[in-house]
């Protein structure tokens, strides 16, 4: 998990997990929760600078792999950044 840390001192990790259980607990649906991302980083697209964008993408990366792991082939072909996650954000440019 990543060490950052917010103003106050707390792991962001910790923001991201207490989002993800508030989603579960709501029985929010995975295309509902990306929807409402997507619209909020639409509208928001002047508070999230190449650095976040590059955060977010990689969070979405880790996530994927958590869940279903990664296999030889994408290992030998991955790059630093995901090219699928990357095709799926091409519409948020900032």
């Amino acid at each position: 998990m990543d060490d950052t840390l917010d103003e106050f001192g707390s792991h962001i990790a910790f923001h991201v997990i207490s989002a993800f259980d508030w989603l579960e607990a709501k029985q929010i649906s995975g295309d509902d929760a990306y929807n409402t991302f997507a619209i909020f980083f639409l509208k928001n697209r002047q508070l999230i600078d190449t650095k976040m964008k590059d955060d977010i993408l990689q969070t979405a990366v880790d996530i994927s792999l958590s869940f279903r792991g990664e296999n030889k082939e994408e290992r030998r072909h991955r790059k630093p950044e995901n090219v699928v996650i990357q095709k799926t954000l091409t519409r948020f440019t900032i």
